[in-house]
């Protein structure tokens, strides 16, 4: 669900500033998030998967991005 509102947030931030590095940074982000868990769901049966750094890193950028947009 949090990561369905940080591509959310990532898709309206890159129509508003697209040239923005953040919102690069938070697209990629999101990406490499997506495949990680994509591939450690495929490997576990519990089908939780978690990873700290990639969800602190989304955050901060998720942060850095909305701190954009209101200050645009």
């Amino acid at each position: 669900m949090v990561l369905l509102a940080v591509l959310i947030i990532a898709i309206s931030s890159s129509v508003v500033q697209p040239k923005n590095p953040a919102c690069e940074q938070l697209i990629e982000c999101y990406a490499k998030s997506r495949a990680k868990t994509d591939e450690c769901l495929s490997r576990t049966e519990k089908r939780e998967c978690q990873n700290e750094s990639l969800e602190s890193e989304l955050r901060e950028l998720t942060n850095e991005v909305c701190m954009q947009v209101l200050e645009s």
